[in-house]
């Protein structure tokens, strides 16, 4: 792995990478973080060991963001390597702050702009064919809805019904412990209940798993009732720290980009 030349990279899209080696949690060998202060933002990457090697695929000085190939060895009981396990990460600057975000596999992306739309949701692809042009697919707003973040916000005709509860101020989260976006009314319908701690429970467990852990780690654990995998609608706006506030007219279905169908994030889920 040729560190300065991906520090080179890096700094072309106005930015600076870090690196080291340490144990990493799950079985992701790699971490792409981005530390933020008031004076700089920065990438700092950890791998496991010095046997991960780490390429860019693409730069986008102009659009500040690229791709990164992250391979890891697999070996045999000997010690050789028998073949690699790859996959992909987008690093970026979105409207306020650097990410990082990894990639379907089964996307076979090698630029950034592939990359972006590997990260597009299924049906919101299949809406915009139908009503929206192709060059305004990747845009935060065009024909078809909304994004921010990892959120896509689809327009639709959709209205709740008469008694249908109306929760203000409501947060929606991708789990693993990431920042909520707060949306001013939000009804879903569906999914499963779930009890969330950023520490102990950052995607939400069982009522019995939470009351596990209370026994196991104290009463004076918080925990959060949140739901996983609902059909979720928002209407008004939706605030988050690293993004605009976006302002939404109509009642809009609320789905989340595919970056939890890469390795790199297999932590992710939808919670609100």
């Amino acid at each position: 792995m040729n560190t300065d030349i991906i520090k080179e990279k890096f700094k072309q899209i106005g930015t600076q990478v870090d690196f080291s080696t340490g144990v990493l949690r799950g079985d992701i060998p790699i971490s792409v973080d981005v530390e933020i202060t008031k004076k700089y933002e920065k990438f700092n990457i950890v791998v496991e060991n010095e046997d991960i090697n780490v390429e860019v695929l693409d730069v986008q000085p102009k659009d500040r963001h690229l791709l990164l190939m992250v391979k890891t060895p697999v070996l045999n009981r000997i010690g050789n390597t028998m073949f690699w396990n790859k996959f992909k990460i987008l690093c970026g600057h979105d409207e306020r702050h650097y990410f990082s975000a990894g990639v379907p596999e089964s996307s076979g992306a090698s630029t950034v702009n592939e990359a972006k739309e590997a990260l597009l949701p299924k049906e919101f692809i299949k809406l915009h064919k139908k009503k929206g042009r192709s060059k305004n697919r990747l845009n935060r707003k065009n024909e078809v809805g909304r994004r921010q973040g990892e959120w896509i916000f689809i327009k639709t005709n959709f209205e709740p019904p008469d008694d249908a509860i109306i929760k203000k101020n409501e947060p929606i989260s991708r789990g693993g412990g990431s920042k909520d976006h707060i949306c001013e009314e939000v009804f879903s319908k569906g999914g499963t209940t779930v009890w969330v701690n950023n520490m102990y429970a950052p995607n939400g467990v069982s009522i019995r798993e939470k009351n596990k852990l209370i026994k196991e780690h104290g009463n004076n654990i918080v925990f959060n009732q949140r739901t996983v995998s609902a059909t979720v609608y928002v209407r008004g706006y939706v605030r988050h720290p690293d993004h605009k506030t976006i302002i939404l007219p109509g009642w809009h279905k609320v789905i989340m980009n595919r970056e939890n169908e890469s390795a790199a994030s297999k932590i992710s889920v939808f919670l609100d």
